[in-house]
């Protein structure tokens, strides 16, 4: 919330509030050409099962042909604040409305329509208005992030273990750890694993099965974080750690490992891959309306 207040805070600044001021005049006040652009320009989306709008202000990027900034981001306004009750009468419950960066301009009057922040990815932002009298239902945005590790274990019972340059707490030892990190975009939970694997020690390895997750709370930009231990059988042996992040790399001996200092999750992991007693899911891929998924299964 913070960081959307200095953005907002710091744009007003630079653009000043004057730039959509036309729109409390009405779209009438607009010059004849700007006019006729909105009158062909609208804004239409698509509705899911949910009665929930999803649409673009990219829709009417037509309005900025021909016109000065200020004159298409006026339009804009009166065209959203235009279908506002259009939407409303019609049924629509909530509208998700994506706002490329070529129109943040719009942002602070958008507000004042009554849509709020929902978030900000890549080039766009996302904001949101529940239309219906009822307490909103519309999702939050994502608010887990997800990280994975893996636990290779060789033929020799030896782990495969990091120290990393940095450690993760101000005042906490670098402990010996797992190779891990934070899944990309559209990332597999196996294929993390065994990137994170290889970018930070250079060994090849084949994913088995989930071995354990861990759910922490207020993290990373106050987010949830999962945190999900992949058994992976090595492929290579050969050691080439990332030297930027890790600081050691090395083959320990699982009784080793379970033995010394770790976090509470590592121990609790290590010592029971030391007694044998480790259960584990492993993956079944599936396809379901088209597209791939996996579940993973004990």
């Amino acid at each position: 919330q913070s960081t959307w207040g200095l953005f907002l805070f710091s744009f007003m600044l630079r653009a000043g509030c004057g730039v959509v001021s036309s729109l409390r005049a009405g779209l009438g006040l607009l010059p004849r050409h700007v006019r006729s652009a909105s009158s062909r320009a609208r804004l239409v989306g698509k509705h899911n099962n949910y009665r929930t709008l999803e649409v673009s202000l990219g829709e009417l990027d037509s309005l900025a042909e021909g016109c000065a900034r200020s004159e298409a981001v006026a339009a804009a306004i009166a065209e959203v604040a235009r279908a506002i009750p259009e939407w409303r009468a019609s049924g629509t419950r909530g509208v998700f409305l994506t706002v490329p960066s070529r129109w943040a301009a719009t942002v602070p009057e958008l507000l004042s329509l009554g849509f709020k922040l929902h978030h900000a990815r890549g080039d766009v932002i996302v904001l949101d208005h529940w239309l219906d009298s009822t307490p909103s239902k519309l999702p939050a945005y994502a608010h887990h992030s997800l990280g994975c590790a893996g636990f290779v274990l060789d033929s020799e019972r030896r782990v495969l273990v990091i120290r990393e340059r940095v450690a993760p707490f101000a005042g906490m030892p670098s402990l010996w750890k797992l190779p891990g990190g934070a899944a990309d975009a559209g990332e597999d939970i196996d294929a993390a694993a065994v990137r994170e694997v290889r970018e930070e020690t250079g060994v090849e390895t084949r994913f088995v099965s989930i071995l354990a997750m861990r759910q922490m709370h207020k993290w990373t930009f106050g987010q949830s974080d999962l945190y999900v231990v992949c058994l992976l059988e090595p492929l290579t042996t050969q050691i080439t750690h990332d030297r930027d992040e890790i600081a050691e790399c090395a083959w320990m001996p699982l009784d080793d490992y379970a033995a010394s200092e770790l976090t509470p999750m590592n121990k609790r992991i290590a010592q029971a891959a030391a007694a044998g007693t480790l259960s584990s899911l492993r993956k079944h891929p599936y396809t379901w309306r088209g597209r791939e998924h996996s579940v993973f299964i004990g």
